[in-house]
């Protein structure tokens, strides 16, 4: 049961992060893995606090959770969890697949989907064996990225820990939340770098001031 919905027989994709603030990156990279690997759907779960980005939780991971499900509105196959913000911790992503493990069908599978980047470091997360050998996972490859590094590292888990591993083509979109911020403080504009519902979000509360 996700959000309070029962799920069977369904391969769910789980796409987390900070999102602060959510864009078409993001959301590029959500719906290409969702049609490339054949997933049912994808949650998109915002942290609270990331590991890698201490200092981020409080009232912030609110914003981004609500900015999250604005973007996701009007895709039936995108949905939003709050899970990590609720649960107000360090959001370890192997605790969160712990917790939606507990809550879908014996004959449900899990997709955790990720960029290149967080994948070469992947064997060093906490948790990693268990989120190897329990959980898929569906690497993006954009234009331009080392995709012979990407196979030898999948190649390496799959014979380590016998991970399922899916490589996806995402398109380059060269969009990041840092440059999105520094452009709402300075005033320029961010229009077609994310939804207009959270340009409208983020000019009503202020943020990134």
């Amino acid at each position: 049961m996700i959000n309070g919905e029962p799920v069977y027989n369904m391969k769910i994709g789980i796409f987390g992060g900070s999102f602060n603030p959510i864009h078409y990156g993001h959301l590029v990279l959500a719906e290409h893995a969702r049609d490339a690997a054949g997933l049912d759907r994808v949650i998109l779960i915002p942290a609270y606090e990331s590991p890698f980005k201490r200092g981020t939780g409080g009232e912030s991971s609110i914003h981004n959770l609500n900015m999250t499900r604005l973007a996701a509105e009007g895709n039936p196959n995108l949905e939003v969890s709050s899970m990590e913000v609720d649960r107000g911790e360090l959001s370890y992503t192997v605790d969160t697949m712990r917790k939606i493990s507990e809550k879908c069908g014996p004959d449900d599978r899990l997709y955790f989907i990720m960029g290149a980047d967080s994948f070469f470091s992947l064997e060093h997360w906490m948790g990693a064996e268990e989120l190897l050998r329990s959980y898929s996972f569906v690497v993006a490859r954009r234009p331009g990225c080392e995709a012979g590094k990407i196979e030898e590292t999948a190649d390496w888990l799959r014979r380590k820990y016998g991970a399922d591993i899916i490589i996806v083509p995402v398109p380059q979109v060269e969009i990041s939340s840092t440059d999105i911020r520094e452009r709402f403080h300075s005033g320029r504009s961010v229009r077609y770098l994310t939804p207009d519902s959270v340009i409208d979000y983020v000019t009503s509360h202020g943020l990134y001031r």
